[in-house]
């Protein structure tokens, strides 16, 4: 939960450089920025980086857990993609301050973790399910999860020959 912290200041050393005055005059005051980029880099893949891989293992049962990691994998892929593309765009947009963007996301998503995410640490899966059921959305997304996984009804070779039933 602490972790977003870390690349949170770094982004904002980014951001609201108080050195940038002296870029111009101090060749050595644009490391400053690089170690800053590093930080924002390393923290987050220490931290929220991985968490699409450590919490569907956390949160899902053995059945839907291939289909949940593949959503899961899929989803920061793509966003990391679309990041990576219009990162350009937003740069020359904000200037430098381009990191107050992913400043103000991870400190959203730190207050959405806080809020939403149950503490896993020595509770079982049981125990984890029940805190979700409470939870009116996870109840209808896992729900369309399970239907879609285990109901082979509406596809059309499901009836074949070809394919043996499953019981």
């Amino acid at each position: 939960l602490l972790s977003p912290y870390c690349p949170a200041p770094c982004s904002t050393a980014l951001d609201t450089d108080p050195c940038s005055p002296l870029q111009d005059r101090v060749p050595a005051m644009s490391y400053v920025s690089m170690v800053a980029i590093f930080g924002f880099v390393a923290f987050f893949e220490i931290g929220p980086g991985p968490i699409p891989w450590f919490i569907v293992a956390e949160l899902f049962s053995q059945g839907p857990r291939p289909a949940a990691m593949a959503v899961a994998g899929f989803s920061n892929w793509t966003c990391n993609f679309i990041i990576g593309m219009a990162f350009p765009s937003f740069a020359d947009l904000c200037g430098s301050y381009v990191f107050v963007i992913f400043a103000v996301l991870l400190l959203v998503f730190l207050v959405f973790t806080y809020l939403k995410v149950p503490e896993t640490r020595g509770r079982t899966f049981d125990q984890i399910a029940s805190t979700f059921r409470h939870l009116a959305l996870f109840t209808t997304i896992a729900g369309a999860i399970h239907l879609a996984i285990f109901t082979t009804t509406d596809v059309p070779w499901s009836n074949s020959s070809l394919w043996p039933s499953i019981p």
